[in-house]
């Protein structure tokens, strides 16, 4: 929604005034934003790639877009494997009880 967007364009502009936070959309001198990767020698310089190609259009609503669809699918992905791994952990936990049980039960 538009609301959502420039409340986080005010959070991100919040961001932005503080260099001494790491910005995720700048790493090891690229940007981030989704197909882009434009190399930028300082965060001064990513900051002014930031403000000139990345404003807010269809073109930067749709990038968004399919972010927000990548993160949504990559939560679905963990609820699934945090599920498989308490499945395992709790098979290996009645297993090692069951041989717990057969050990005292059939050793002296």
């Amino acid at each position: 929604t538009p609301a959502m967007i420039h409340h986080q364009l005010s959070l991100t502009q919040e961001r932005l005034s503080n260099p001494s936070n790491v910005h995720p959309l700048f790493t090891s001198g690229k940007c981030q934003w989704i197909g882009c990767e434009t190399h930028c020698q300082t965060f001064h310089g990513f900051l002014h790639h930031l403000q000139r190609d990345h404003q807010l259009s269809e073109r930067s609503a749709a990038q968004t877009k399919v972010q927000m669809q990548m993160v949504d699918q990559l939560e679905k992905q963990v609820v699934k494997e945090k599920a498989r791994l308490v499945a395992m952990v709790e098979h290996l936990k009645a297993s090692e009880a069951e041989q717990r049980f057969h050990r005292e039960k059939f050793e002296p």
